[in-house]
């Protein structure tokens, strides 16, 4: 860092004491030199040195720890309660909601070669307490079983991690690396899958963007936004011929808005404030644009918040479930945006949402006028990694609505059918215990066959090729397995070797020897052996947000100038997907240098979030996992 002296008059907001350097900078972090490069000597080493078993598989393991200390707990806290309308049940009652709340994992009741030798699923099982509300005023809390869901072998509540034994004690191979699963007797590994950079916005030029509409152009700029609780939703805002910009989504099928829609409905904007936040200094096409998208919208009948928020609950009203629910269209639409528009920002941040979606209008505008060129959707800079505990989380997630959703129509058959009002609590929770199995079949089903039955699927593009057989022909083909990333079964389809082609940002994260032949060449690669995948999400508190945006404005960061913010002369800074503010071009340089230096001294401690500075001007901070990561030796 270039100027320490101006760290003496910022206070830490953590001890309220002057914030001081973390360290000194050696000079090899700014100086560019070829004496850090490691000797193929040097590396041969290294590979004999670091070949432990448990390395190939760290990823994967990390992924679904995390998805069992704190994934499964935002999950459970996330999901709605389930509603049982007074209307539908012939008792006098009124209106049922039943929740999860809590959630706890037990033990395996076979070892893993037992589970082999029998041809039985290597499993857990799952406990909640499910809560009851009965006519908003009774509550009841039951324990019941969610039935059991396959454990990946060394994860946190496996017995051979557990274990103070040797892994011989259990009949394992001493050598054994964990990272999979026992699904009927087999080893299943589930894919890493390259998946598009969450929480950024990304541009494209496609053809394939002007068949959907017959006013598109073939311009769009596209999010992947990645919630708490392995939420996740794609956004994509389309430009069309006559000027507008439609912002679409699917749930189900593809929804289109006028994108002002959402502007007005997310706060109280008016005319004025809309194009102030839509203004780009000295480009007068951009202020027309703005106007003729806010004309759009009135000659639609649509004003203010209030009329936006009804028009979106309208027009979603059925597809969310709320077709008999006492919540007006206002209070549908406002469910929908917090469900559905930029889930990473926090609900209570509707300004932030409009900026985040201000920026993605803007890139579009700049992508149409050819001030910047389309992102590479084949570089590694807008790429990361969906992990093995990612996928099975997500799936878990939705599962577990179905289970719930499941336990909803049996509750109310047999209600009707019974007719014992005072019997309530337990016939709910007798209607969930017949669900167990559910959840527990459908996950054993992915991973069985690697095809994903799902009514959302997840927001991915594929349904097929999730999972894999582990093959034990020797050690090397079996740990290839569980460093082996793919680019998704929708793209073996395609007859264009542009998403093959090995690029040069993939040197140092991907081997670029070790690939098959035939249609998976390029496809199917593996990780390097500096390479690692961050699994683990990064939680910011007050405190770390606001030391770090005191350091990023220390460095020259201007913030909150969204009107004034121009490509031209200034770069963005986002923190997942959230334009904290803008650096002049001149400076852009030294300042991402000095705020990468800075955080890899443990400027945040154990919460500094990764560093990307993308080859589109674009600085960009990030917290959610999936992200390669290697070590300065091997770049």
């Amino acid at each position: 860092y270039n100027n320490v002296n101006c760290f003496q008059h910022l206070p830490n907001p953590i001890t309220q004491t002057p914030l001081t350097p973390p360290c000194t900078l050696n000079k090899h972090l700014t100086t560019p030199s070829l004496q850090h490069i490691m000797k193929i000597s040097d590396l041969k080493q290294k590979s004999l040195a670091d070949l432990s078993p448990s390395l190939y598989a760290a990823h994967h393991i990390s992924s679904f720890d995390y998805f069992l200390q704190k994934g499964l707990h935002e999950i459970v806290s996330k999901m709605s309660p389930v509603r049982v309308p007074g209307s539908q049940i012939k008792c006098p009652i009124g209106e049922v909601q039943f929740w999860l709340k809590g959630i706890s994992i037990g033990t395996p009741s076979l070892r893993p070669y037992e589970a082999r030798l029998s041809s039985r699923t290597y499993s857990v099982p799952l406990q909640s307490n499910l809560m009851i509300l009965v006519d908003g005023k009774d509550m009841h809390t039951q324990t019941i079983s969610l039935g059991e869901i396959p454990l990946m072998l060394k994860s946190g509540n496996c017995l051979l991690q557990n274990s103070s034994g040797s892994l011989v004690d259990f009949k394992e191979d001493e050598r054994e690396p964990g990272g999979y699963f026992i699904i009927n007797g087999l080893e299943k590994i589930l894919r890493n899958i390259i998946i598009p950079r969450k929480n950024f916005a990304i541009a494209e030029e496609r053809g394939s963007f002007s068949n959907q509409q017959k006013s598109f152009s073939d311009f769009a700029v596209f999010m992947k936004c990645a919630g708490p609780g392995y939420q996740a939703k794609t956004i994509n805002l389309h430009y069309t011929v006559d000027g507008n910009v439609f912002l679409g989504l699917r749930i189900r099928k593809i929804f289109l808005f006028p994108v002002c829609i959402i502007f007005k409905a997310l706060l109280e904007l008016s005319d004025t404030k809309l194009l102030q936040l839509l203004n780009v200094p000295g480009d007068d096409t951009a202020a027309f644009r703005a106007m003729f998208m806010i004309e759009d919208l009135h000659k639609r009948g649509l004003s203010d918040r209030a009329s936006c928020l009804k028009y979106l609950g309208m027009l979603i009203r059925d597809l969310l479930g709320f077709r008999d629910s006492v919540e007006s269209d206002e209070q549908v639409g406002q469910i929908f945006l917090n469900k559905y528009i930029l889930i990473q920002v926090p609900e209570d941040q509707p300004m932030e949402k409009a900026k985040t979606l201000a920026f993605m209008v803007k890139k579009l505008w700049f992508l149409v006028e050819g001030k910047i060129k389309s992102d590479n959707m084949d570089s590694m800079v807008n790429q990361e990694i969906l992990t093995s505990g990612q996928v099975y989380g997500a799936f878990v997630a939705e599962k577990l609505e179905d289970v719930l959703n499941a336990a909803k129509y049996r509750f109310v058959k047999d209600m009707n059918k019974r007719k014992e009002p005072h019997k309530l609590v337990e016939m709910l929770a007798s209607a969930v215990d017949a669900q167990k199995n559910l959840l527990f079949k459908k996950i054993e089903y992915i991973l069985a066959t690697g095809n994903l039955k799902s009514n959302s699927g997840l927001d991915l593009k594929q349904t097929t090729g999730f999972a894999i057989i582990a093959e034990r022909l020797n050690n090397a083909r079996f740990w290839s397995h569980l460093r082996s990333v793919h680019r998704g079964s929708y793209f073996v389809e395609m007859k264009t070797t542009k998403v093959r082609k090995l690029l040069p940002g993939s040197w140092g994260f991907l081997c670029p020897v070790h690939t098959p032949d035939g249609s998976l060449c390029g496809l199917l690669n593996h990780l390097s052996l500096g390479c690692s995948i961050q699994t683990q999400q990064i939680r910011l508190g007050v405190n770390e947000k606001t030391l770090l945006l005191r350091v990023l404005n220390d460095l020259g960061m201007v913030q909150d100038v969204f009107g004034e913010f121009d490509l031209k002369e200034t770069v963005p800074v986002l923190l997942d997907g959230l334009v904290l503010g803008v650096v002049p071009k001149k400076q852009a340089k030294d300042f991402a240098s000095n705020m990468r230096n800075l955080l890899k001294c443990g400027l945040l401690k154990k919460k500094n979030p990764q560093w990307f500075a993308s080859e589109r001007n674009i600085n960009t901070l990030k917290t959610f996992s999936g992200e390669f990561l290697t070590h300065l030796s091997t770049m």
